[in-house]
C-alpha cells in the first residue's frame, strides 16, 4: 500500500523549508517579520527609540516564550506571531534572531525581527 504518510496528529516538525516567501530562500528559519510587542513593559518602552536594536531570547519551559530585550538586558515584552512555533523551534535548533524598533506609539511598539 502507498499513502501520504500523514499521521494527522499535532506534533512539532523539523525546521520547515521554503523560507519567508520573499526570495525563494530554502532556509525555513530565515524569517524576517514585523510584529508588535506583546505585554510591553511601560518603564522599558519609555527608554526605547526608533532604530534601537533589541535582543531576541527563548525562555523555555512548560509554556515557551520568546522575549524581546534591550541591549542592557531589560525585558521590553514578548513576541506574538503567527510563526511563533517556528521561531521557537528555530531558536532551539541554534538559530539566532535580532529585532529593531520600527515605531512607538504610546505603549504600542512595532518591531522587525530578522536573522542575527
Amino acid at each position: 500500500m502507498s499513502g501520504s504518510g500523514g499521521s494527522g496528529g499535532a506534533e512539532f516538525r523539523p525546521v520547515p523549508t521554503g523560507g519567508n516567501g520573499e526570495d525563494g530562500d530554502e532556509d525555513g528559519c530565515a524569517i524576517t517579520e514585523r510584529a508588535n510587542l506583546n505585554s510591553p513593559d511601560a518603564t522599558v518602552v519609555s527608554t526605547l527609540q526608533v532604530g534601537d536594536p533589541l535582543l531576541v531570547e527563548l525562555i523555555d519551559g512548560n509554556v515557551p516564550r520568546v522575549i524581546i530585550k534591550t541591549a542592557t538586558n531589560q525585558i521590553a515584552g514578548s513576541l506574538t506571531s503567527r510563526r511563533l512555533v517556528t521561531f521557537i523551534e528555530c531558536i532551539r535548533s541554534g538559530y539566532g534572531y535580532q529585532a529593531t524598533v520600527l515605531a512607538i506609539s504610546g505603549g504600542l511598539v512595532e518591531i522587525e525581527i530578522s536573522p542575527a
